[in-house]
């Protein structure tokens, strides 16, 4: 783990991608889930007023025109445990009894897609090996596809396939080894680290 200069320079964007790289290593890592959702909502929430702010539709908003359902609402649903983890003003003896690791994928997903949006794809390779395993478990192969429309973003996802292989033969503790194993791999492959759409600042901040 990198300590770092004791004094450092940090943007909004800065803080949410170390946010969110930080939670994915953690996620694949099975650590402890609470403190994975916590990184990762506090990265998006970052990443969805810059996008506001920079004039791009976040993820909410492409949700809920999707589901027809209002952007404001779909928001407040996906606050309920950040909240929960973050306040305790108004409920200080409340306790959850719904809150597994399977809400952190879909938040994790909303953050990465957003700082792809933000900016023009090019992202660590935490967020991509996310990214792309997210797609492997939940799209089939033709939205999968949609979603990674240029040609770099294509050669990620074929690389994908072959440590992902198919989802649905898989325990959740597999899909999550073969995450943990395509990150690690990823992170000291040449052709990946070199293409132009991987963001190489996380690997310089964490190998400092």
């Amino acid at each position: 783990m990198p300590s770092g200069p004791q004094v450092q320079y940090v943007t909004k964007l800065q803080a949410a991608r170390r946010q969110l790289v930080t939670a994915i290593r953690l996620f694949f890592d099975d650590r402890e889930p609470v403190s994975v959702h916590t990184l990762a909502h506090a990265s998006w929430e970052i990443l969805s007023c810059l996008c506001r702010a920079d004039g791009i539709h976040p993820f909410a908003e492409k949700t809920s025109i999707i589901l027809e359902q209002d952007a404001r609402q779909i928001r407040r649903m996906a606050s309920r445990y950040k909240n929960f983890f973050k306040h305790a003003d108004r409920d200080p003896g409340e306790a959850l009894d719904d809150f597994g690791d399977l809400e952190n994928d879909w938040v994790l997903f909303a953050a990465a897609s957003d700082l792809k949006s933000l900016c023009d794809d090019k992202v660590p390779i935490e967020v991509m090996v996310f990214f792309i395993w997210y797609l492997n478990i939940n799209f089939p192969k033709e939205l999968r596809n949609a979603e990674l429309p240029n040609q770099a973003m294509q050669y990620w996802l074929y690389l994908g396939a072959k440590y992902l292989g198919d989802s649905r033969q898989q325990s959740r503790a597999e899909l999550k080894r073969r995450g943990r194993d395509m990150l690690g791999a990823w992170l000291q492959m040449p052709e990946v680290i070199n293409l132009p759409h991987t963001d190489r600042t996380q690997i310089q901040f964490w190998s400092d």
